[in-house]
């Protein structure tokens, strides 16, 4: 075969491949709905991948891209997927709930124990930290 053979069976093929492939990467990917200008929302820190930041969405741009304010005044520019609304912050209705309405959620069954916070002044000598605290660990002869 010739190269300009193998270039026009590839042209011909190539539309069936690409429909493949983008029916098995939409396969396992989901649509977001889109925000509105306003909405309060959660913004995953790019390191460590927490949603640990809270801002309120100022402007919606192309390409499912969003500027959000966040408290401190600064405004981060960031795509939908690292974007979710803020569900804390969603309106309640406020008053007592009606009297003939069941609880909503379980009942707690266990108390919940309070822990003492860790001492900060006090050091510990490295020998005698162990995982085991049975175990006494001993200095290496090799030093």
């Amino acid at each position: 075969r010739t190269i300009q053979e193998t270039r026009t069976e590839l042209d011909r093929v190539a539309p069936a491949i690409k429909s493949a492939r983008t029916t098995q990467y939409n396969r396992g990917a989901k649509d977001l709905e889109p925000l509105t200008v306003g909405a309060r929302v959660r913004v995953q820190h790019p390191t460590t991948k927490r949603w640990d930041r809270a801002g309120t969405v100022v402007e919606t741009g192309s390409h499912r891209k969003y500027t959000v304010r966040m408290p401190s005044g600064r405004t981060l520019v960031r795509n939908r997927r690292l974007l979710i609304p803020d569900t804390a912050h969603q309106a309640t209705p406020t008053g007592p709930p009606p009297p003939d309405a069941a609880p909503t959620g379980p009942t707690p069954t266990k108390k919940l124990r309070w822990r003492e916070p860790l001492v900060e002044t006090q050091t510990f000598d490295k020998l005698s930290v162990s995982r085991y605290p049975k175990r006494t660990r001993q200095q290496p002869d090799r030093l």
